[in-house]
């Protein structure tokens, strides 16, 4: 599919160059063309309009045109051939036979190479030929010089193209490897329960266990449903946030309450694990969010701050108000993270090798988070030194 975008990328480029290099370079042959076609017949016209022409005799013309004068028979009564030598008579009957029985004034007459211009003056046909050899050479030249360029200028621009096809694909790539593994992530999580459901259903079908052991069955069976429920709620949440089908209702939100109720909530919980809480939140915070979202924020950082503290660890929540933006932390005591994986720890379904264990945690929660605080225009980020692991939400104050 990539290298199908790609190809597809480059071709409209070169399309597009195609079409204007075409334009470019017929406008610029058409405008010398005619500039030079208008250059030519002014310079015939003020030769036609010397009052020698309306004279009789011209045989003083010294011009680089042939003058000829025609009866009415349309037969040739006198020639001026200025600088030119006739050397082929019935040729010039020929052209002059040929202009009289047109209908236009002016015209090229292409075998001859000549340009002629008539005119009807006391009583009598003037014709005025003007040899454009030179000029069909230079319209020839500069026709091929628009090739050379063209050529030229499409090689170039196809390099480009390719060159650019790489960086301008590159984020469509990304997405499209992120959604690949997205689902190679989230059939492999999938797979484990369903196998323990289908296991375990097998078994209740059977009559060789006792009623106590099918309870064990149901039970387990119950268990990872839930856990599944879980994992699917999680996942629906994250599309709906791509698609962006549900918009939240965004309003002026005071974090420090939003805080306190989660941390509040969630306090006993941690206890029970051993982990004693420190708060140390300002007051007067607002920003612009949506309060159920912005809570669920809170709620992720504190139980992904449970998951992995170390045993007895303490854990902080903090809120400080600034100028422009509030920052609130939740920081924990473990195990130290790597500085190459915390960016990593905002992916789907990603979890350190160390915390990759069966506690309910899917790897999802922090991507939530992070598809949340961006809604929010906001930053959350991590950090990890001297035994303490510290997640950051940055987001503008109201």
């Amino acid at each position: 599919m990539i290298k199908k975008l790609r190809i597809k990328f480059i071709c409209i480029n070169m399309a597009t160059v195609v079409v204007m290099l075409c334009a470019i370079f017929s406008l610029f042959y058409i405008s010398t063309k005619n500039n030079m076609e208008n250059e030519s017949l002014r310079s015939m016209q003020m030769a036609m309009d010397q009052p020698r022409m309306m004279e009789g005799p011209v045989m003083d013309n010294h011009l680089p045109y042939i003058i000829i004068q025609v009866n009415e028979g349309k037969t040739i009564e006198k020639v001026d051939s200025g600088a030119y030598t006739i050397t082929n008579q019935s040729a010039l009957e020929e052209i002059v036979s040929e202009v009289m029985n047109s209908n236009k004034t002016y015209d090229v007459i292409s075998r001859y190479s000549m340009r002629y211009l008539k005119q009807d003056r006391m009583n009598a046909h003037f014709i005025i030929l003007s040899d454009i050899s030179d000029e069909i050479n230079t319209l020839n030249s500069i026709l091929r010089v628009c090739i050379l360029i063209g050529i030229f200028s499409f090689l170039a621009f196809l390099v480009i193209s390719i060159l650019l096809s790489k960086w301008a694909i590159q984020p469509v790539e990304e997405a499209w490897n992120q959604q690949r593994q997205f689902v190679s992530d989230a059939s492999h999580e999938l797979k484990t329960p369903l196998a323990v459901i289908c296991t375990n259903s097998d078994l209740l079908s059977s009559n060789e266990y006792s009623d106590e052991e099918k309870n064990q069955f149901i039970s387990n069976i119950q268990t990872v449903s839930r856990h599944m429920k879980v994992l699917v709620e999680q996942m629906l949440e994250l599309a709906r946030a791509d698609n962006g089908t549900i918009k939240s209702t965004m309003e002026e939100v005071d974090v420090y309450p939003v805080v306190s109720e989660v941390a509040l909530t969630m306090e006993a919980l941690l206890f029970e694990k051993g982990h004693e809480i420190t708060l140390d939140l300002c007051e007067d915070v607002k920003v612009i969010a949506n309060r159920e979202k912005l809570g669920q924020v809170v709620e992720i950082l504190l139980d992904n701050a449970g998951k992995y503290a170390s045993e007895n660890g303490k854990i902080s929540i903090s809120l400080k108000k600034f100028k422009h933006h509030c920052v609130f932390y939740v920081a924990n005591e473990g195990s130290p993270i790597p500085k190459t994986e915390l960016n990593n720890l905002f992916k789907r379904f990603y979890r350190l090798d160390s915390a990759r264990q069966r506690d309910g945690s899917f790897g999802l929660g922090l991507s939530i988070a992070y598809q949340f605080v961006n809604d929010f225009k906001g930053k959350i980020w991590a950090d990890s030194k001297d035994g303490i692991n510290t997640f950051y939400v940055q987001l503008p104050l109201n």
